[in-house]
């Protein structure tokens, strides 16, 4: 990465150190010799000499220093560089494994389901085009096992991949710890009372999602810690989504893994029997106060690198409960049965025809009419109708 323009602040005591794509700042105890107030910066450009990728400052003593652009980036935790030194890293371990590995480079290839010349690419620690699913795939052909696989939640989607790694420790919420023991406990997550759709679900569950009990896992709590070796991944409880829902935040860094708090258009689920409309508001307003640098959604949303662009997404994520609740009260304008509310969809589209869907709608539904008769904006009329009041 170019730098643009330098420029330093003797009274904040920064850098202010401008890319092609954004601003960044590196404090002077960073830099060594450390200017000082007796001895400031007289003067800072970008090195030329360095192909624009340092600068050099002069002191008024006449000492100088220069910052490689790496450095800058490193310490404001720029995401595409740690992703680009994750890379390396992981380049740098599959080279050392390849090179003791009884395995020919071509055996190498065919386990990967891939050519000579992609396993090259793989292995050239300069290439940072390949994907770090590509550089996984290539340290398990070569006995680099998983050790550890931390569940933000206990849902079919997300438990998918366990069967790859058979001799990892897992762990999940204690609340949604009974998902992973067996599969009993993953429908009893869902909670729908008709027993044929459960059946229908098992058969789903085992053979579109590869369910992989693992009777071995282990409970965490709110605030665990686990040291990844260099990077620490403290669990942070979020109910609302399932009982035992959390986020997952990388520190030093700040990278917060938000879970199924997904921020996509579809909005916040608490459909199942283990989801909980409250809970889930209350989840809401406190991921919000996590200090956190880059939030990782799961599902659509992608990487978010910047506060208000988060809080944005977030705002729009939760406003559909609101929604959802507004669009409900106003099909209450005549006497409603529960039958009638689920047919007309608040949750899924009219369209969705997913076996699950009038379970979770009635389960929604039934969470925003509770909570819209206590409020007395709504009553409960008839034979199990409903009605605005």
């Amino acid at each position: 990465m170019k730098i643009r323009a330098v420029k330093h602040n003797n009274r904040k005591k920064t850098f202010e150190v401008r890319t092609s794509t954004k601003a960044l700042v590196l404090p002077f105890s960073q830099a060594d010799p450390k200017p000082t107030a007796v001895d400031p910066v007289r003067v800072s450009v970008v090195d030329e000499e360095a192909g624009r990728e340092a600068f050099t400052y002069v002191l008024d003593s006449g000492r100088t220093g220069t910052v490689h652009v790496e450095q800058v980036l490193e310490y404001n935790q720029d995401p595409r560089h740690l992703r680009d030194l994750l890379l390396y890293r992981l380049t740098i371990e599959a080279q050392k494994r390849a090179s003791a590995s009884p395995l020919s480079k071509r055996e190498i290839s065919r386990r990967l389901g891939t050519s000579a010349a992609q396993l090259y690419r793989l292995l050239d620690q300069t290439n940072y085009r390949k994907s770090i699913d590509q550089l996984l795939a290539l340290l398990q052909v070569l006995n680099c096992d998983v050790d550890l696989v931390v569940q933000s939640h206990v849902h079919e989607d997300h438990v998918a991949g366990l069967g790859a790694f058979p001799h990892a420790r897992v762990t999940a919420h204690a609340a949604d710890l009974p998902g992973l023991h067996h599969i009993d406990g993953l429908l009893a997550i869902y909670g729908y009372e008709d027993a044929a759709l459960l059946e229908r679900l098992r058969g789903w569950v085992e053979t579109q999602f590869h369910y992989t009990p693992r009777p071995d896992a282990e409970p965490y709590v709110d605030g665990a810690v686990f040291d990844l070796g260099g990077v620490r991944l403290r669990a942070i409880h979020l109910p609302g989504h399932t009982r035992g829902h959390c986020a997952l935040l990388a520190e030093p860094e700040g990278v917060l893994f938000l879970g199924d708090i997904d921020l996509t258009g579809f909005g916040p689920y608490y459909g199942d029997a283990w989801s909980d409309l409250a809970d889930f508001e209350r989840s809401l307003a406190r991921v919000r106060a996590i200090e956190a640098r880059v939030w990782v959604s799961f599902h659509h949303a992608g990487v978010i690198e910047d506060r208000p662009t988060f809080e944005a997404k977030l705002a729009r994520f939760a406003a559909r409960i609101g929604e959802r609740e507004a669009a409900l009260l106003a099909f209450l304008d005549a006497p409603r049965t529960l039958a009638e509310l689920v047919t007309h969809r608040f949750l899924y589209p009219p369209h969705a025809a997913l076996d699950f869907v009038d379970a979770a709608e009635t389960r929604t539904i039934r969470q925003h009419l509770a909570r819209l008769v206590a409020d007395g904006r709504a009553e409960a009329c008839g034979d199990s109708m409903w009605r605005r009041r």
